[in-house]
């Protein structure tokens, strides 16, 4: 049987089970809650997160990886004494530069992050990567890799 959402109702009710509609980011929210026994999240919505929820299973789904985005021909300098990121992932872009005692000053954008190097708002993005495409499509090439993400069923 299909589960399919109509119109815009966010609660399904079918063969004795709730399903939620709710925005990626949100469903660690609502299983740490108690609002949801079970929630399938990207892995790195739940590093981003830092909930102390149960890891169930590895659906292997919806395969990325958080990476930084450089325009082209340019390389990540690690040596440089700030590097500027933008990003919506600043817990996670936080933590790879404390673990490398680096200082790095993070701007918190919501989307269109590829455009912020092209107009020297930063020096570099870190950014969920599938195909790089959309990078490549803007000028920018997919650089070093932070974490791999896919889907994950939480409780």
């Amino acid at each position: 049987e299909r589960f399919v959402f109509e119109d815009r109702k966010l609660i399904l009710e079918k063969s004795g089970f709730k399903f939620l509609n709710v925005r990626n980011q949100d469903v660690p929210t609502y299983v740490m809650h108690g609002a949801a026994d079970l929630g399938v999240v990207g892995l790195d919505v739940l590093e981003e997160k830092e909930y102390d929820l149960i890891k169930l299973l590895d659906l292997k789904l919806g395969r990325c990886k958080v990476a930084f985005g450089l325009r082209a021909g340019e390389k990540l300098n690690f040596d440089k004494s700030k590097i500027t990121i933008a990003t919506k992932h600043e817990k996670i872009a936080k933590k790879f530069f404390e673990e490398k005692a680096m200082a790095v000053e993070i701007i918190k954008l919501y989307g269109s992050i590829e455009l912020a190097p092209l107009v020297g708002l930063c020096d570099c993005i870190v950014d969920i990567v599938e195909t790089g495409e959309t990078m490549k499509q803007n000028g920018l090439e997919v650089g070093p890799t932070i974490m791999e993400s896919s889907a994950h069923l939480i409780a």
